[in-house]
């Protein structure tokens, strides 16, 4: 066996683990291996690592939480940090862990740790945020570690890498592990057989780690991810002013996030920004037939025409928008949809393309069921709803809370 970057420990025992960390309130999220190198037998090896590191904790909702990911070249999401705050449960629940496949994108991996696994809502400050990134194969693009991992320290968290066999690569789990002292939290070991030897010192490193000198409650909205935000607004059937209303709405949000070129970016939509809505010429329409024909189409843009421009156009660089930003899109829609299955497609054409579709409705009348569809699940956490644009305003806390969440 050999073991890398840092010395194993193999004669300490669980008392003194214990005793490292009886006081410690610690985070721990871990990132297994599920690409399609992995046999199931090693697969099912990390997943009994797991359990045993968790044995070793302090398991409760005060001390320490654990949460749990399977990542090939796409993430699995397995379970979050608040929902077994109990030893058993949480046991139990790890052996359940379904696996994924594909190609080995180890900075997607990151990436969701740092964004998802520790967004705000399941954060607590003054506490010590571990990952522990477990890879059997390297990944397509070192480069893309690197940037994740120090994204995610720049973040707070603390980076453990356990490389196993001889397709990874030393460096990228130096890259992985190596902390802002420049000391690593590394291992490479030679097959999943030796993981057992390192349960121990596992729990050793993420009891060392330390609480990030700023809580995630001080942290500005943008600071652990950069994003691109779209408001869209249906102006054609709200009026002037309840446009007017939705612009101050929108200002309010703005203001607060970090509006920043390396943070935040916001831009607008509405139908008075779309070409060809300047109405016709004297003496375009030679008859009355033509003349109702060309009234009657001009209705306004609906809400469909500008999420189709949104999805193809408003995330494009040339309009400003940042590869690996985030992309977030809030539609303001005023009473129902006018064509709702046509909304409904772009709005998942939309999402298909990676973009956050929230939805905030305004009006009296019933939700249509392909409103509430075209934002993303959980719906809850994507859709408000008001009576009317003055009630807007109330929803500011609310939409700021779900829109930083992972920012």
């Amino acid at each position: 066996m050999r073991i890398g970057f840092i010395q194993c420990k193999l004669d300490i025992i669980d008392s003194n683990l214990n005793a490292e960390c009886r006081e410690k309130t610690m985070d721990i999220v871990f990132a297994i291996d599920s690409s399609n190198d992995i046999s199931r037998n090693d697969y099912w090896r990390q997943i009994r690592f797991v359990r045993e590191v968790a044995r070793r904790m302090d398991i409760s909702k005060n001390k320490t939480r654990v949460g749990l990911i399977v990542y090939a070249d796409q993430v699995l999401h397995q379970f979050d940090l608040n929902d077994y705050t109990k030893m058993k449960p949480l046991l139990n629940r790890i052996i359940t862990a379904r696996r994924t496949a594909g190609g080995t994108r180890i900075d997607n991996a990151i990436r969701y740790v740092r964004t998802k696994s520790f967004r705000r809502s399941v954060s607590r400050n003054n506490t010590a945020q571990v990952g522990v990134i477990i890879a059997g194969t390297k990944s397509r693009n070192l480069h893309r570690t690197k940037k994740e991992a120090n994204e995610a320290r720049k973040a707070g968290l603390t980076l453990i890498s356990i490389g196993v066999g001889s397709g990874i690569e030393q460096q990228e789990m130096e890259v992985i592990a190596k902390d802002n002292n420049n000391s690593n939290r590394g291992f490479i070991i030679d097959t999943f057989d030796e993981l057992d030897a390192l349960i121990n010192d596992t729990v050793v490193e993420a009891c060392r780690s330390k609480i990030a000198e700023r809580p995630v409650s001080d942290q500005p909205c943008g600071f652990r991810q950069q994003a691109d935000l779209m408001f869209i607004l249906d102006s054609v059937n709200a009026g002037r002013t309840n446009t007017k209303k939705s612009l101050e709405f929108v200002k309010s949000v703005s203001k607060a996030v970090d509006i920043d070129k390396d943070n935040i970016q916001v831009g607008l939509m509405s139908a008075e920004c779309e070409p060809g809505n300047e109405g016709f010429s004297l003496g375009a329409h030679r008859n009355q037939h033509e003349l109702m024909n060309a009234l009657t189409e001009k209705r306004g843009t609906d809400i469909t025409k500008l999420l189709k421009t949104m999805r193809r156009n408003s995330f494009r660089s040339s309009q400003g928008a940042r590869k690996d930003a985030k992309k977030v899109a809030v539609v303001v829609v005023d009473g129902n949809l006018e064509q709702p299955l046509k909304a409904l497609r772009e709005a998942r054409f939309a999402r298909i393309r990676g973009v956050e579709v929230y939805v905030v409705a305004v009006g009296n009348d019933k939700v249509q069921k392909e409103m509430e569809m075209m934002c993303d699940a959980p719906t809850q956490q994507h859709f408000l709803r008001v009576e009317n644009y003055d009630q807007l305003k109330t929803l500011k806390t609310e939409l700021i809370d779900m829109l930083c969440d992972e920012l």
